[in-house]
């Protein structure tokens, strides 16, 4: 596997950068592309998370008030517990 980029992403940014300005690096404006998208795609899939949540909060009170119950006594019971 190569650690290499395409050249022809490489001349894509780099007529990019030429245009604009930028004082960077084919490879860095790539690196701060893929960061960003990354970003963008933790936050989409929080979002997500929470709405799936919601919907089973809504769906069943009862049932999810009960499950966070459980889940604060073992966080309580095993934070007490010396893990070494």
């Amino acid at each position: 596997m190569s650690n290499e980029l395409p050249a022809d992403l490489l001349a894509e940014a780099g007529q990019w950068i030429a245009e604009t300005g930028q004082g960077i690096t084919p490879a860095e404006y790539i690196a701060q592309a893929v960061h960003r998208q990354m970003q963008q795609d933790y936050r989409a899939a929080k979002e997500r998370e929470a709405r799936r949540v919601e919907a089973i909060r809504t769906s069943n009170p009862e049932g999810f008030a009960a499950g966070e119950r459980r889940a604060e006594e073992l966080v309580a019971k095993y934070s007490s517990q010396n893990t070494v």
